[in-house]
């Protein structure tokens, strides 16, 4: 499994939420398998989308598509992505 990251600030959270769920189908037709969705506490416009698909190449596919239809553009967000790939992970329970 690969993962997209996207490190955003949004102009207006609302807004963008409503726009990100037009996606929805459309992003399971790429590879998409789900993702999380992360808001800053102190700022409600600084989110983390971390999406995950079945290949690294169906994510940069993704992406390429959404900048061909303006989305991860300024001025509507400025954006940092990056690709990732899990390689550990562990759930800590109390002794």
């Amino acid at each position: 499994m690969a993962y997209l990251h996207v490190n955003a600030t949004v102009e207006d959270y609302d807004a963008w939420k409503a726009d990100f769920e037009q996606y929805h189908s459309l992003r399971a037709d790429f590879g998409g398998k789900g993702y999380q969705l992360f808001q800053a506490t102190d700022n409600p416009n600084e989110i983390v989308v971390v999406i995950e698909f079945d290949s690294e190449q169906s994510a940069r596919e993704w992406t390429n598509y959404l900048k061909s239809q303006g989305e991860l553009t300024e001025p509507k967000m400025k954006t940092e992505v990056s690709y990732l790939e899990l390689i550990e992970q562990k759930q800590l329970s109390a002794v």
